[in-house]
């Protein structure tokens, strides 16, 4: 749309910005369709299964710690957004399973550290994890949330601001459904590193990956 406002001249018109965020939105940076029966930018850790389909890639995990698949991208700074759309194929019965995003990764220089932004199938919400080397918890988890069907197409986004806060969003095929922040404390000094995908006890169709600066 040539007439839309563009206060910041960016190429995105002032009504698609994020109130108060406008860099965050200003361009995609990397845009991973999954369409090249490849992995993609992806490089998945030995602790479970990924395959490329012809428009999504699979991913399997039966065994505890989950599977990431890092990007092999360069690192992202902040402020970013990575967003990605997932269905489940497969929840575990016994255990809890979750999909989602990695962000701020160390993957290739340990100990290794990350947030994790991921969806909790069992209670049908948002968690956000910190890992930092020494430790895994879980900071915050959102509302637990109804769908239509057992396994329903969502999309999950991370972002980070310039700042350093953290927030994790969800919504389906027509509407925003949740969101939760870090709080202050648990922030970290620099949200820079890598990016991916995280599967934990469960088998994921991963359609899109796409992130924002």
């Amino acid at each position: 749309n040539r007439d839309q406002a563009d206060g910041d001249r960016d190429g995105l018109g002032d009504v698609c910005e994020w109130d108060g965020h406008e860099s965050v939105f200003s361009r995609f940076v990397y845009f991973e369709a999954f369409n090249t029966l490849t992995l993609g930018s992806l490089d998945p850790d030995p602790n479970g299964s990924w395959f490329a389909g012809a428009d999504e890639i699979r991913s399997s995990s039966t065994r505890e710690g989950g599977t990431n698949a890092w990007s092999n991208n360069p690192i992202i700074r902040p402020p970013y957004a990575v967003e990605m759309t997932f269905r489940a194929t497969r929840i575990d019965t016994e255990e809890s399973s979750w999909a989602g995003i990695v962000v701020s990764g160390r993957p290739s220089s340990g100990p290794n550290r990350w947030w994790y932004c991921g969806y909790y199938f069992q209670d049908s919400a948002v968690d956000l994890w910190s890992n930092n080397g020494t430790s895994y918890d879980r900071v915050i988890r959102g509302s637990s949330l109804s769908h239509s069907t057992l396994y329903p197409t969502l999309t999950v986004r991370v972002d980070v601001d310039a700042t350093n806060a953290i927030t994790c969003s969800i919504w389906n095929a027509t509407e925003w459904l949740d969101d939760v922040a870090a709080p202050n404390a648990h922030h970290w000094t620099d949200m820079s590193g890598a990016y991916g995908l995280r599967t934990y006890l469960s088998d994921v169709e991963y359609s899109s990956l796409i992130v924002y600066q």
